[in-house]
């Protein structure tokens, strides 16, 4: 019977492993049916793995099932998971060790598939052990239900991602890489992220992760050369893009990008290696390695740059209020940042232009409540540039914006420069000198060592599979692995050891015959707990079906 079979369990993993506590099991729905896949670990290889509910029928993924609605109320997860509010100095679940260990806060993969119970505790428990500590939803629409205060501080804005590159293409796409609008304008752009500072709560609305991309999306410089988020696209140059592959036009657009990123409300995210121009299609060729000198120093250094003016000038940048702008073009979208000073002539204003040409845009200061006609003449500076324009005695003025880039102005400002510090610390992204050299070695190198094509000698040393019959022999300098071959085991000290790569396994291991029938299924479902216990909580489906 299934009831004999969650006993035999029991007492299997509590006499071979020590576990007492199978509190966890509850935490999780097992059927007693056999699927097609079969299961390689321990004693159980080979025999059919029994049906659970895995998140987008991943097995490696075990879902917390929802009790009443709730996974809060499912068994012991939550005290285990979450804590306890704080209530007691003991550190007893997973947010409460990470927490008591210093970490900043959390990021909630597929935050919208849990319970909001369960996140409103969540909540009152990380808050109560450090009320600075931050919640990051992962959200891929409107998110205004989730930042009222109760359960997340912010969300990945990816709100903010279709407006700018949607922008940026003329192109608008939904989450599944629907088209939704194809004369995407920057007044469209514009209305679009004003509808999200309206709605956001401000407390939010500033705290916003602000990304172009992340490692559940095409890389933006791919993205904005035509590679979308949508793996059907199966021509060569989308599944696999290359930089040297990628249009001017493109490259020129990531700076555009990048300004907006650097001088809108929010905190801009940078996804790793688009600072130096990494490409990528959909998840997973978005997730390659760090490319160390290869970089593009020109692009290298205007995404320093733009972190260094937002740092100097952190009152309008970071927390100052935004100001939609009517630009007049469909091509250039405008705001102004100021930092609620009463005198508004610090403010600064930030026109991008996505278009190859450069666009005229004039501007009207006195209605901005930047400058007074009584007031003498004045110049507005464009901080990147240098350049400059006298404003007229109207409190108008006339600006030019360069192609498929953004310019900054401030009155009276003056150009900032990248400061030298900061530019040395960044010669590893481009400098050749940096790229890390493939190690390739010649075939049939045997483990006695010796030199080989890599120019190094094997440092050769024994490893085995773990749970398997099987052991290799693998050089420490570059991986490579020769002569996969059985394990020789002889008796030692109650286990079975291998004579050649010293592997142990304990002899109940090894005598135990598979269970079967009735006793399969529970074995392998008290495995399975184990190891999402260790691997903390899944949930739940797709990520961009909305």
């Amino acid at each position: 019977t299934q009831e004999q079979a969650e006993a035999d369990a029991v007492t299997y993993f509590t006499d071979n492993y020590g576990i007492e506590d199978f509190s966890y099991t509850e935490w999780f729905e097992v059927k007693n049916a056999p699927t097609e896949l079969v299961d390689s670990i321990g004693w159980r290889d080979g025999e059919p793995v029994y049906d659970y509910d895995g998140w987008w029928g991943y097995d490696s993924m075990p879902v917390i099932k929802s009790t009443n609605g709730s996974e809060y109320q499912t068994g012991n997860w939550a005290q285990q998971v979450i804590g306890d509010d704080g209530k007691t100095d003991d550190v007893t679940s997973i947010n409460e060790y990470w927490i008591s260990k210093g970490m900043d806060g959390w990021r909630l993969d597929v935050a919208n598939e849990v319970s909001d119970e369960t996140w409103q505790n969540f909540r009152d428990s990380v808050k109560a052990l450090n009320s600075d500590a931050v919640i990051i939803g992962e959200i891929w629409s409107d998110a205004t239900y989730y930042l009222m205060g109760d359960m997340y501080d912010s969300v990945m804005n990816y709100e903010f991602r279709r407006a700018v590159t949607g922008f940026a293409m003329g192109t608008k796409y939904d989450t599944n890489v629907n088209v939704i609008d194809d004369t995407y304008t920057a007044a469209d752009a514009t209305a679009d992220m004003e509808r999200l500072r309206e709605r956001y709560p401000a407390e939010a609305f500033y705290a916003m992760m602000n990304l172009v991309d992340s490692h559940d999306t095409s890389r933006v410089l791919s993205l904005l050369d035509g590679v979308l988020d949508d793996r059907k696209q199966k021509d060569v140059d989308s599944a696999f893009p290359t930089y040297e592959g990628t249009s001017d036009l493109a490259k020129n657009l990531q700076k555009m990008v990048a300004f907006l990123q650097f001088t809108y409300a929010g905190a801009p995210t940078i996804y790793y290696g688009d600072e130096i121009g990494m490409v990528g299609a959909d998840d997973p060729d978005d997730r390659r390695a760090f490319e160390w000198g290869k970089g593009n120093q020109e692009l290298v250094e205007w995404y320093a740059l733009l972190g260094q003016i937002r740092e100097t000038y952190s009152a309008q940048l970071t927390t100052g209020s935004v100001t939609a702008i009517d630009t007049g073009s469909t091509e250039v979208m405008g705001f102004k940042r100021d930092d609620y000073d009463e005198d508004a002539t610090d403010a600064l204003i930030a026109l991008a232009n996505r278009s190859g040409e450069s666009v005229k845009v004039t501007l009207d200061l006195s209605a901005l409540g930047m400058v007074t006609v009584s007031r003498s003449t004045q110049t507005l500076v464009d901080l990147i540039t240098g350049e400059s324009e006298t404003v007229g005695s109207d409190g108008k003025v006339t600006v030019t914006v360069g192609p498929t880039t953004g310019a900054l102005l401030m009155l009276n400002g003056e150009k900032v420069n990248l400061d030298d510090e900061r530019a040395a610390n960044l010669v590893s992204a481009y400098d050749p000198a940096y790229i890390v050299p493939l190690r390739t070695v010649s075939a049939g190198v045997q483990p006695s060592g010796g030199e080989t094509a890599a120019e190094h000698t094997h440092d050769w040393y024994s490893e085995y599979i773990t749970n398997s019959a099987k052991h290799w022999h693998e050089c420490r300098t570059c991986h490579l692995k020769q002569d996969e071959a059985d394990h020789s085991f002889v008796a030692a000290n109650g286990k079975y050891v291998c004579s050649v790569c010293g592997f142990a396994k304990a002899g109940a291991d090894l005598e135990r015959a598979p269970l079967t029938g009735d006793r399969a299924p529970v074995a392998l479902y008290a495995g399975l707990l184990m190891l999402a216990l260790a691997a903390g909580v899944a949930v739940l489906p797709k990520k961009r079906e909305e």
